[in-house]
């Protein structure tokens, strides 16, 4: 921060950073409420959101392959759900208890477990399928496809870093960075 940024004891306002906290909570808020009606559509079968997303990742794999697909593995699950594999691997065993998938080892990596759903697994998800679709058509009737693609299209933009300057062309550390002359002092502590 620059001496001329406070003034009076005071930082400046900034409207650009304004900006970008109204954008996180409008953001944060929508995907709470996102997640809440998710949950809701769901839990009347037993399954909360992950299990669901998991299930539907599944699903979906089996409907792209024509049910020709050996399965995911529980390492693609995980990174496609944004989770640890140690979040996925109690996901998968919650479901596998309830007979919703079934797994093997394939004989190309017999140390790898691949996932598929079982018959009570897409059974389940094909009696999700009528009333989410009914739910997110009505959720998603105020907004038309092309500014639904454009608004997930920004988002995504959202989450690649670009580099970063300030006006007088000093470099700026990443968030949450510590520069090597603060590493080296605490080091010296």
């Amino acid at each position: 921060m620059r001496a001329d940024d406070v003034r009076g004891g005071k930082l400046r306002h900034c409207p650009t950073v304004d900006a970008f906290l109204d954008m996180k909570s409008v953001v944060e808020t929508a995907a709470r409420s996102m997640r809440t009606m998710l949950v809701r559509q769901v839990a009347s079968v037993g399954l909360n959101e992950m299990t669901f997303r998991l299930l539907w990742r599944l699903g979906q794999t089996e409907e792209a392959a024509e049910s020709t697909s050996p399965g995911v593995s529980q390492t693609d699950l995980a990174r496609d759900l944004q989770i640890s594999t140690a979040q996925t691997s109690g996901l998968v065993e919650s479901l596998r208890q309830r007979g919703l998938l079934e797994g093997h080892r394939p004989k190309s990596d017999r140390r790898r477990q691949v996932w598929r759903l079982s018959p009570a697994g897409a059974a389940l998800l094909a009696s999700l399928i009528p009333q989410l679709e009914l739910w997110t058509r009505n959720l998603l009737e105020s907004i038309d496809n092309q500014a639904a693609d454009n608004l997930r299209e920004q988002l995504a933009q959202l989450t690649q870093p670009k580099p970063v300057q300030h006006a007088d062309q000093q470099d700026v550390l990443p968030i949450g960075t510590v520069p090597v002359a603060a590493t080296a002092k605490r080091g010296a502590a």
